[in-house]
């Protein structure tokens, strides 16, 4: 998903559904150039633009549970999308 092509909640639900929520804690981030993933904590990559805090396993941050929920999503994708837009670096909250 990159936040360049004016991506959907759809597009984010793709992205979750397939991690598994109790395998570890998450994070996610953005790369410079604006795609977005979610990665086990320790695989953050030097080329990160952007991070957000910790999604702590099994609490449905990431997976079927949270791809199935349509205000987190919405939430989720409306931080990424105004955090790229004022062009923002290093570690945020959402």
């Amino acid at each position: 998903m990159n936040l360049k092509n004016d991506p959907t909640t759809i597009d984010l639900a793709e992205l979750l559904m397939p991690l598994n929520d109790n395998a570890s804690d998450h994070v996610t981030w953005v790369d410079f150039d604006g795609e977005v993933h979610v990665s086990k904590t320790s695989v953050i990559k030097e080329n990160a633009k952007f991070w957000y805090e910790t999604l702590a396993a099994g609490n449905g941050y990431v997976g079927p549970q949270a791809a199935n929920d349509q205000e987190y999503l919405e939430k989720e994708l409306g931080c990424l999308a105004r955090d790229w837009s004022k062009d923002a670096e290093g570690f945020l909250d959402f």
